[in-house]
């Protein structure tokens, strides 16, 4: 079995949380995203004017950036100090962003799926979630960034070169209902498929007149028009609280188990940060059509119910596990945590 989940890590993003924690503070990362992805963006512009010697179409020099792109953000990689398992399942840059020292790690008894069995999840219970981060405002699992540029990128080739967007969601959406979601991750994660749709847009826009971040000079070379910002892409979809997953019945029961066991806690942040506003925008998602969803889906609910669990429960007192939640973005997982240029 080991061997097994090797393999499948090496080409799967892990699960996010964004429940466990919700009210502890997490690491806003954004200026250091952007100016790595600037970064990348302006290594791929000067390989591809390398490359081409400033020569060819747009649409063969559209192609050559996207793949240089990708190839330095997309490739499998490995987070140190995550352990054997829990470091893979990572693209180049999704690795990088957890190597930050801001960036704290949720320890494997503390999230939200853990209750689930070797049996049941081996991916979820042996390699755990990814961290979650705040960037552009919003609190986003670092999976999403690797959706973004890897599957956006895959999204853009089977479209053809954006020629047919329907086919590449439509393709998104199987592979959601299967092996990079229900059937890895028990879940059918609506938040990827935003990450994905915007990563082909990404792809698809690289040299865009009013949206691209480079166009060809007089010379035919490719130069900067605008720097990448993540404020450009990241809303509220990208949380998996606000925009939820659904379940399979295994994990959905899973969850709720650990919702209850830790529902002091959770429903003391619940308090801070729920309510009116975010049960209207919650009944708003799980009713509207999803721009990102083509073909069959699971229906959608809501898989938390923390109306229900937070009722009557003044008198509940925090357990010590509650209690490591809150203190998790103290607490470094890990005795060594790698830099990369």
């Amino acid at each position: 079995m080991l061997g097994a989940l090797v393999l499948a890590s090496a080409a799967l993003a892990w699960e996010t949380d964004q429940i466990s924690g919700r009210g502890a503070p997490v690491a806003d990362v954004t200026a250091l995203a952007d100016a790595r992805l600037q970064e990348v963006i302006d290594q791929a512009l000067r390989a591809v004017n390398q490359q081409t010697g400033c020569s060819g179409s747009d649409d063969e020099v559209h192609a050559r950036l996207a793949r240089e792109i990708h190839d330095r953000v997309g490739r499998p990689d490995f987070v140190q100090g995550r352990g054997i398992l829990r470091g893979r399942g990572y693209n180049a840059y999704g690795a990088w962003v957890e190597e930050l020292e801001a960036v704290d790690w949720l320890p494997p008894a503390d999230h939200l799926y853990a209750d689930l069995s070797l049996w049941q999840a081996p991916l979820l219970r042996s390699a755990g979630v990814c961290s979650t981060i705040r960037l552009a405002g919003q609190r986003v699992g670092v999976d999403k960034l690797d959706h973004f540029l890897g599957m956006g990128f895959f999204y853009w080739k089977h479209s053809a070169r954006g020629a047919d967007p329907e086919a590449a969601i439509a393709w998104g959406t199987r592979t959601e209902r299967s092996v990079y979601g229900m059937s890895t991750s028990l879940a059918f994660s609506f938040a990827d498929l935003a990450a994905n749709l915007d990563g082909y847009r990404f792809y698809a826009g690289l040299l865009d007149a009013d949206v691209g971040l480079a166009r060809r000079g007089a010379d035919g070379c490719l130069e900067p028009v605008r720097p990448f910002a993540w404020a450009d892409w990241i809303d509220w979809r990208y949380d998996e609280v606000l925009n939820p997953p659904v379940y399979t019945p295994t994990a959905a029961r899973a969850v709720q188990r650990r919702l209850l066991q830790e529902r002091a806690q959770v429903c003391a942040d619940y308090a801070e940060w729920g309510g009116p506003a975010y049960r209207a925008h919650l009944e708003r998602v799980l009713s509207a059509p999803d721009p990102a969803v083509r073909g069959e889906a699971p229906t959608r609910v809501d898989p938390y119910g923390l109306d229900a669990l937070c009722a009557g429960t003044g008198d509940t007192g925090p357990s010590a596990r509650s209690s490591s939640l809150r203190r998790r973005a103290q607490v470094r997982v890990g005795s060594t945590r790698s830099s990369r240029s």
